[in-house]
């Protein structure tokens, strides 16, 4: 008898926790969807006001046909514009969908477990493979070029060029406008900077590895892996989007790193839960301490 109250403890403390897992993680995608998702201009507003709802109603937050609403809502918006919307609203898109077809299963928790590994697996082992087929990446040409043109790296470009910052975007104005205007098939000389060029190719291979890294711990099933794909991830996120803060594509990758968690893993979560809140503060210019001259 005592075995048997004991068992059924345990069976009620389990069912317990990983109600509240539930709950946290689809309160955090609500606030993802909230904060980073973006449809047309039309769908915007509803689509704000049906996560407002499921955050406000905690009767609704499991509802699957709420989540439904959310997925069609984003796929409604989205599908017309599909090549010109960033990537990371395909990923939110797959993940909120992930989430209502949970609800529906027997085991809501197992199931955005799983998806959210398939998910993360995919992303890094396609971008894996989108670098190594493109020549431009390996060499350090893709990064030359984004150190140059991207403005969220001026700063880091001029510090490695030895340059104003005021010459880095005016060189690169003049490259953008250059291209704007048409002039196909025209070689332009352009400077190569040694330093430059020495931290594209230590970006590139050492972004490649981690990349590399991530895809393979989430595609081999193994429990030894769990506490690998876990650190790969983190690493990735805290350093990736440090210099390039595209919040939203953080935020859909620490949800999927937050969701993957065992139920127990307690203090995982929570690291995740630390991640988000250091996430928001990549937006902070730091880099404008790296060059005093403008």
């Amino acid at each position: 008898m005592i075995a048997v109250a004991a068992a059924a403890r345990v069976r009620l403390l389990n069912l317990v926790s990983s109600q509240a897992e539930l709950d946290l993680i689809l309160r955090v995608t609500a606030l993802l969807v909230l904060l980073h998702a973006r449809t047309s201009a039309g769908l915007n507003a509803l689509l704000r006001i049906e996560c407002l709802v499921v955050l406000a109603f905690p009767g609704l937050l499991t509802n699957p046909r709420m989540w439904i609403l959310l997925t069609a809502t984003l796929l409604i918006g989205n599908v017309p514009q599909w090549s010109t919307i960033d990537n990371h609203q395909y990923l939110i898109g797959y993940w909120v969908l992930a989430c209502a077809l949970a609800l529906r299963s027997a085991a809501p928790m197992a199931y955005l477990r799983v998806s959210a590994r398939a998910l993360v697996a995919a992303v890094f082992g396609f971008a894996v493979l989108w670098k190594v087929l493109a020549g431009e990446y390996l060499d350090g040409t893709f990064f030359y070029w984004t150190f140059f043109m991207d403005a969220r790296l001026s700063r880091i470009a001029a510090l490695l060029a030895g340059q104003s910052v005021t010459d880095i975007t005016t060189a690169a104005g003049a490259l953008r406008m250059f291209g704007e205007w048409g002039a196909d098939g025209t070689t332009v000389g352009v400077r190569q900077v040694p330093g430059v060029w020495t931290a594209a190719i230590v970006a590139a291979w050492l972004g490649l590895t981690l990349e590399a890294g991530v895809a393979v711990s989430h595609l081999l099933p193994r429990v030894s892996m769990y506490r690998i794909r876990h650190l790969l991830l983190s690493v990735f996120v805290g350093c990736t989007y440090f210099f390039l803060p595209v919040v939203g594509f953080a935020f859909v990758l620490t949800v999927l790193g937050m969701a993957e968690c065992g139920g127990h893993d307690l203090r995982r979560r929570a690291r995740y839960v630390v991640l988000l809140l250091l996430i928001q503060l990549t937006t902070v210019p730091w880099q404008a301490l790296l060059v005093a001259t403008e």
